[in-house]
């Protein structure tokens, strides 16, 4: 059986805001010098995982992500629009759309877990039933949100 100490360091390598900053400007725009800094982190942290295994999850993390909110807001918007060019939709409606999808992406962002769930590769039934809802749902608030939105648009002379 591991120990806690085994599976990661739980202590992150103190850092001050300008380096906070230079890491976050380093993993988004200079990969090459992300992979220098991680490897001066590694040597303090001695983690199982390798650093470069976890660069490529962050970013392709974040670039999927974007697409995924992309096409929800264009389908939403689109949607929102397109009902509104036909149909006489309220204010109440317009604003009862925007809350509840302020709604769900409140309540998917104050009940998604993390630390609490995570096993050593994340890949438990549990993590990836957490993973699929937390999306689900930031896709469907989105969608609402963006459905308003083309509302108001196609209000407008």
């Amino acid at each position: 059986m591991l120990s806690f100490s085994a599976m990661a360091n739980p202590v992150p390598t103190p850092k001050s805001i300008t380096e906070k900053i230079e890491i976050l400007w380093c993993a988004l725009f200079n990969k090459d010098k992300f992979k220098k800094l991680e490897d001066e982190d590694w040597e303090r942290c001695k983690n199982l995982v390798d650093p470069y295994t976890r660069l490529e999850k962050i970013r392709t993390a974040y670039f999927q992500s974007f697409l995924i909110m992309l096409i929800s807001m264009v389908s939403g918007m689109s949607v929102g629009f397109a009902i509104g060019e036909y149909t006489n939709i309220t204010e109440t409606c317009i604003t009862l759309l925007l809350a509840g999808g302020a709604g769900i992406l409140l309540w998917t962002t104050l009940a998604v877990r993390g630390w609490d769930i995570q096993s050593i590769d994340g890949v438990t039934l549990s993590e990836q039933f957490n993973r699929c809802l937390y999306r689900f749902l930031y896709i469907v608030g989105t969608f609402l949100v963006m459905i308003a939105a083309g509302f108001e648009i196609a209000k407008q002379p």
